[in-house]
């Protein structure tokens, strides 16, 4: 063969392959055209339905397809336009929009666009929080108006203690004839004995309230306990029995019997009046009302200052008529320390009334209030573990008794039980 005929033999068997795979590589074109319509098909109908079933207020899509007239699916300018004039999707019939066929809605109601806001929460209320004060307030208590008022605070490694006082006074001094024999007088001495029961409290805390609580929660249970050990002491120290408890000033028992008066003008249930009032007052020897204190309930001492003669006050509660002034907390010229466990006197007889004791006048000097220790508080968080507590335990041990009952003077008077 001719070699000329052979290569040109070659050169079109060449171009015979090359044709073959141009139209191999259409092929291939083609199908991936295919695929990527296919393919951005499927994500606009996911998109799509994404935006059809999550709304704005889970996270979803602010803003939903606008509706113009006669073409729910359009996007008209129109519409767009109204958007961005009001920021309302809701466009009315008046603009010429109607509702969508497919959902029913005005352009997409149930996302209409609003104006963020802190009172309402959907529309971003929640990221405004409550402010909080992180002091607790707490109520107005007593403190101690019997150390105020000067009690002889003693104190012991026992749970009682013996207190000698003297119990028949010596007689003056006695004139004696030359080589005569002296007078022989001696003191009389007695032991008053004060127990020192123990006190106590328990307060439980969860400890997610410990952990978490942002106020002053352990100042305020401190003082809390402070204050109410205050309110025990001046209780007790007032009307205890003196059985596991202080014997109080306005409790009488073998060792302590004060003087007695009463301020109603029969002796029982009658009025009360000024003269009887004065007249106990100043049944208190003098040595000892120079360092005297009245105790009584704030309501008695209201009745016994709203006593008048000549309509004025018998105990004036401001500037004196000579100009000395007078203490609201005083009564002639002593202090007045009032407190809540003393019965509270009545100012009309009834007929389930009964008399008691409503007022003393005493030198607290001559109380004792014996302490075997001071305010204890333990926290404990492995007692109530079970229930994931933490126990705060407070106690303290302290007794009380009076020491001399002519320091003291009691008043009598009605009370209303009913």
């Amino acid at each position: 063969m001719d070699p000329k005929d052979v290569l040109n033999e070659v050169i079109a068997g060449l171009d015979a392959r090359e044709a073959e795979k141009v139209v191999e590589a259409e092929k291939v074109a083609a199908t991936r055209a295919a695929f990527d319509a296919e393919k951005a098909s499927a994500i606009a109908e996911a998109v799509a339905a994404v935006k059809a079933e999550v709304p704005a207020w889970k996270g979803g899509f602010a803003t939903k397809k606008l509706v113009g007239k006669n073409d729910p699916k359009s996007e008209r300018n129109d519409a767009v336009l109204h958007w961005l004039r009001t920021g309302d999707t809701i466009a009315p019939e008046s603009v010429g929009y109607v509702k969508s066929a497919d959902d029913g809605f005005w352009g997409g109601e149930e996302y209409a666009k609003a104006a963020m806001q802190e009172d309402t929460s959907s529309e971003g209320g929640f990221l405004v929080p409550i402010d909080f004060f992180d002091q607790i307030i707490q109520r107005r208590n007593e403190l101690s108006i019997v150390r105020k008022a000067g009690a002889r605070v003693i104190s012991t490694s026992r749970d009682s203690i013996q207190i000698p006082v003297e119990g028949t006074a010596t007689t003056t001094f006695v004139s004696t004839a030359e080589e005569a024999a002296s007078n022989q007088n001696e003191p009389v001495l007695d032991p008053i004995t004060v127990l020192v029961p123990k006190w106590t409290k328990n307060i439980r805390i969860s400890n997610e309230l410990l952990a978490d609580q942002a106020a002053n929660l352990d100042s305020f249970i401190a003082a809390d306990l402070a204050q109410k050990m205050a309110m025990t002491e001046n209780r007790y120290s007032m009307v205890g029995t003196g059985s596991a408890q202080h014997l109080g000033i306005f409790t009488t028992d073998a060792n302590y019997a004060p003087t007695e008066y009463a301020l109603t003008s029969d002796n029982l249930g009658g009025a009360l009046t000024f003269a009887n009032f004065i007249t106990g007052a100043y049944g208190l020897a003098s040595e000892y009302r120079e360092q005297a204190s009245f105790f009584m309930h704030s309501l008695s001492e209201g009745i016994l200052r709203g006593l008048i003669s000549t309509s004025m006050p018998l105990f004036p509660a401001g500037s004196a008529a000579s100009g000395q002034a007078v203490k609201l907390s005083q009564l002639l010229d002593r202090p007045v320390y009032n407190q809540r466990n003393i019965e509270q006197t009545s100012d009309v007889a009834d007929s389930d009334d009964v008399v008691t004791y409503v007022a003393c006048l005493g030198d607290m000097s001559f109380y004792a209030l014996v302490e075997r220790s001071g305010l204890e508080v333990v926290r404990n968080p492995w007692l109530y573990q079970a229930t994931d507590q933490t126990g705060i335990f407070a106690k303290f041990r302290q007794g009380g008794a009076p020491l001399m009952s002519e320091a003291f003077t009691v008043f009598r008077a009605i009370i209303n039980t009913s």
